[in-house]
């Protein structure tokens, strides 16, 4: 049975912006950097792991398997390592993160066979029906796009953008991905998922990264999404039915309202092509994952 260990991280690109633009300056940047950031350290459990670069290794498994008591449930048991349950997600979502759970899930039972996937990697979708455009302003002084995601009418999630150019909606900079449930304290403690929040300082330079590492790793490691997401239909730009932004009424004045359906469209964009890319690694690691398990995929 094969068993994993960390290898390496992937890191987000990071730029010198000061970190903090949700909470202000009572959050200093050597805490924002260890909320956001994808640090280099082997976790404990497997629900902690955040590299997507894993190696195989000999030492013993985060968990001990039983295999004769699983075998007592009927056929043979096919143990899969950290497949991710891709086809998990609704079809009508806006975009989903993914989390590495502990213990085991059966995803199929081919043949009479028992399939098991050990430290499943899940997503977790966000579903959204509206869009809605309100300014914001960082800690340190740059002013933003916050796109509220609802659905039938509570908000689900909300991106917040970043330029270069306050004037160039095409500019993108810094891209912030926050679930609705996420709190800086609730995060800290555990109590909410690890990457239900995800900073990108440069998509463009993420997706260069993840091409990069994909190139260069050994037949000894896998890809895990833990710092990249999927966009489903609602965001994709090529949906001729893809949610656009609305600018409330009482907002129309402000001075960056007309650019903000230009950023969200390019905004859209980006997301879209690191969506592509994450969604073909993961592909690719399922398919040697069940090639490795004599599975059909």
């Amino acid at each position: 049975m094969s068993t994993r260990a960390i290898a390496t991280a992937f890191e987000a690109s990071r730029d010198s912006h000061e970190a903090g633009s949700l909470f202000g300056s009572v959050v200093d940047k050597e805490l924002w950097d260890r909320l956001c950031g994808s640090p280099v350290l082997r976790s404990k459990t497997p629900s902690e792991v955040t590299s997507f670069c894993l190696e195989r290794s000999e030492s013993v498994n985060d968990m001990e398997i039983d295999m004769a008591d699983l075998r007592i449930r009927g056929g043979d048991v096919v143990l899969l390592d950290s497949v991710v349950q891709i086809r998990d997600v609704p079809y009508a979502f806006a975009y989903a993160y993914f989390e590495r759970d502990a213990g085991t899930s059966t995803i199929s039972s081919p043949g009479g066979n028992i399939v098991l996937n050990n430290n499943p990697v899940v997503p977790r979708a966000v579903v959204s029906d509206s869009v809605e455009w309100t300014p914001i302003l960082s800690s340190c002084g740059e002013k933003g796009h916050k796109f509220l995601l609802s659905n039938g009418g509570v908000v689900q999630a909300h991106i917040e953008v970043f330029l270069y150019d306050d004037e160039n909606a095409s500019s993108i900079n810094r891209v912030l991905l926050v679930h609705g449930l996420y709190s800086c304290f609730a995060h800290v403690a555990k109590l909410i998922d690890r990457h239900s929040i995800l900073e990108f300082n440069s998509i463009k330079e993420h997706i260069k990264k993840l091409h990069n590492t994909m190139s260069s790793i050994d037949d000894d490691s896998i890809y895990l999404p833990l710092n990249e997401i999927i966009v489903g239909e609602s965001l994709a730009p090529t949906n001729p039915h893809s949610l656009a932004t609305t600018v409330p009424s009482h907002l129309k004045s402000h001075p960056h309202a007309a650019i903000a359906p230009g950023v969200w469209e390019n905004t859209k964009t980006q997301l879209h092509q690191l969506s592509s890319v994450a969604t073909n690694c993961i592909h690719q690691h399922n398919t040697e994952e069940f090639t490795r398990a004599n599975v059909n995929y």
